[in-house]
């Protein structure tokens, strides 16, 4: 169960898996913060808590005052987090930027899933990709800059990769990609990166919003909740112009009909909208606000266009949303 753990100003990220303290984590990534005793005692790894919370498993000999810790002081060689955070870390040093590790992929199958989105299935030429639900790669191409693309399946076994890729034909990228991996049968990519990432605990009720293909990375995060019995509402926003652009909408209804905790809502917001459409329409915000009467200890899961999550804080946070529960890969640009 991970968390990301952002930096104040904005100058970096890392992620903390299970198990480790945040001292741990920053070191395991080459972010330095100064420290001596490794035991909550000396203080000098002292520093804030700015958003999130944590809990210190030397709380009984921590070198803090009650008055401190409830002012957000924190031990990071004894603090675990609670959710995702942002911190203030006195002397922290940031690692030089360094190259993701490149991968060689073999194409198993492209599949049409509409008329403008394919499913690639790729899988490993020799090295495996380690990545976590919730992750992209960055596609690399011929005289291309390197480009984003969510993995749209949880690594459950098999090795095997998903990328959704928007097909137009205006769109000259999407057309080179779609015919590299017709005439390649393969796929090179660096990865993999991002803090959009599944998370159980604390366990609460979940709300998730795609627009668009942005469904991919949010279906590797439901995929990797499904892997275990639902206890808590798990409730899937998925918002396109059209209908043909909810391309796995049957899976969806699936997950819906058979999955105990777990509830669907359509939302089209085009002007050809069906006469037979019986799902929400309009803003996918207000629908939320129509249904949701808080947001108040929930995790919320945004992927899609840029203006999508840019609009959640104005939308959600009415309904008490907690900014360190909201997770989108769109929020390290905002």
């Amino acid at each position: 169960m991970p968390f990301t753990v952002r930096l104040k100003n904005r100058t970096g990220s890392f992620i903390v898996i299970e198990g480790e303290t945040i001292l741990d984590a920053a070191l395991r990534q080459d972010y330095f913060i100064p420290y001596s005793c490794h035991e909550g005692i000396c203080g000098t790894c002292q520093g804030t808590v700015l958003e999130g919370s944590v809990e210190h498993y030397h709380a009984d000999d921590l070198h803090l005052t009650a008055d401190e810790l409830a002012k957000g002081s924190a031990l990071f060689c004894s603090a675990t987090p609670r959710s995702d955070l942002m911190i203030d870390a006195p002397g922290i040093r940031v690692p030089a930027i360094k190259q993701l590790p490149q991968f060689h992929y073999q194409l198993i199958h492209l599949q049409a899933l509409n008329e403008c989105v394919f499913q690639a299935t790729l899988k490993p030429t020799e090295t495996t990709l380690d990545y976590l639900a919730g992750q992209y790669l960055e596609v690399l191409l011929l005289d291309e800059e390197a480009r984003p693309f969510s993995i749209a399946n949880a690594p459950l076994g098999d090795g095997h990769i998903q990328l959704h890729i928007r097909y137009q034909k205006d769109n000259a990228y999407a057309v080179k990609l779609i015919q590299h991996l017709r005439k390649q049968q393969s796929l090179d990519f660096y990865g993999a990166k991002g803090h959009c990432l599944y998370h159980p605990i604390p366990s609460m009720p979940t709300i998730m919003i795609a627009g668009g293909t942005g469904f991919a990375p949010l279906k590797a995060i439901i995929e990797q909740a499904l892997s275990v019995p639902l206890t808590q509402p798990l409730t899937l926003y998925w918002t396109a112009k059209r209908f043909d652009d909810l391309y796995l909408h049957e899976l969806a209804l699936q997950w819906d009909r058979y999955v105990p905790h777990f509830r669907y809502v359509p939302v089209l917001t085009g002007n050809n909208i069906p006469a037979t459409w019986m799902g929400s329409t309009g803003s996918v915000y207000r629908v939320i606000q129509q249904q949701q009467i808080t947001l108040k200890n929930h995790h919320v899961y945004i992927s899609g266009p840029f203006s999508l999550t840019q609009d959640a804080f104005t939308h959600l946070n009415p309904l008490g949303l907690a900014h360190y529960y909201l997770y989108s890969d769109a929020i390290d640009y905002l």
